[in-house]
């Protein structure tokens, strides 16, 4: 698979990340008590990679920021420059691997946390 962000237009990413992010928000009965997704509820997705729904969230939370960031917006005042030719499951484990190393960061936004972990990755170039 070649690149993955390329394939999609703006319009079609940007749209791919509020769904996301609106359906994170409508789907959890703990985002709905805390009003955000939280990162320890996003490694729980992504550890269990043997289900499938979780393992697409996780894959769908990911991309859905990543493609957001793609064009060089901020989230959570963090900015990433990933490659276009990055593999989606690379991305998936840099993301896993950040909220792994860092547990004290779970009850935060998962939104920042995934903006956080591809801005130390995928550093912009000034």
């Amino acid at each position: 698979m070649t690149g993955w962000l390329p394939r999609y237009p703006r319009w079609l990413r940007v749209f791919t990340a509020g769904a996301v992010v609106a359906a994170v928000m409508a789907g959890s009965a703990a985002a709905k008590a805390a009003n955000y997704f939280n990162g320890n509820q996003l490694y729980e997705a992504c550890s269990r990679a043997s289900n499938v729904g979780d393992f697409s969230f996780c894959q769908g939370y990911v991309a859905g920021i990543a493609a957001a960031m793609s064009n060089g917006d901020t989230i959570y005042k963090r900015r990433a420059c990933v490659p276009e030719d990055a593999e989606l499951l690379q991305v998936m484990l840099v993301v896993w691997q950040f909220l792994s190393a860092h547990p004290e960061t779970g009850d935060l936004r998962a939104a920042g946390l995934v903006a956080q972990a591809l801005a130390g990755a995928f550093p912009c170039k000034k």
